[in-house]
């Protein structure tokens, strides 16, 4: 059995920051992710504060954000626009990948499998069990964490659809609040 101070499942950026963060505080820390080579399913619309607190190299920045376009379900536009950039788009997948390489780099031992059983003092990752002392689920909605040691949900959860298209990517986000149109 592996002994770590923390293990930390989900290797997403709340994990990895969560690793990273116990790693330069000096603890042993292991970080399950199960798909470490999977493409991100987020947009990846980040503050400009998120930018400048990750150090985030420019090279991730796919867009700047200026505005925002508001469609209402029965018609009504609201543009608000600045001119300064109030967001960025960034390379999630690339984001992903740069924070878990990021921990590693401060000590983090990454394991390329997802936690398969979950317990109070042990998380068993393929034929590896790890014994910890303090447990960080960052394994998102779906939470084997938190369903394994009978911890609340959140008390409210927001669906979204993602897809997938080819466009001309503009200087603002479009929000559609009811029907989007021809899709």
């Amino acid at each position: 059995m592996a002994r770590f101070d923390v293990v930390v499942v989900g290797g997403g950026p709340a994990g990895s920051l969560a690793a990273r963060t116990a790693a330069e505080e000096g603890a042993k820390v292991a970080l399950l992710e199960r798909a470490p080579l999977r493409e991100a399913r987020c947009a990846g619309l980040v503050s400009l504060a998120t930018q400048e607190r990750l150090a985030l190299p420019e090279r991730f920045v796919l867009r700047r954000i200026f505005g925002v376009k508001v469609f209402g379900p029965h018609g009504p536009v609201v543009e608000l626009r600045a001119d300064r950039p109030k967001a960025v788009v960034v390379d999630r997948t690339g984001l992903d990948r740069w924070l878990r390489e990021q921990a590693q780099e401060r000590g983090v031992h990454l394991w390329p499998l997802g936690a398969q059983r979950v317990g109070s003092d042990f998380v068993v990752c393929g034929r590896e069990r790890f014994a910890f002392a303090v447990l960080v689920g960052a394994d998102g909605a779906q939470s084997l964490v938190q369903r394994s040691l009978g911890l609340p949900g959140p008390r409210e959860r927001l669906v979204a659809a993602q897809a997938l298209t080819e466009a001309e990517l503009g200087e603002e986000v479009r929000i559609f609040l009811g029907p989007v149109p021809d899709f």
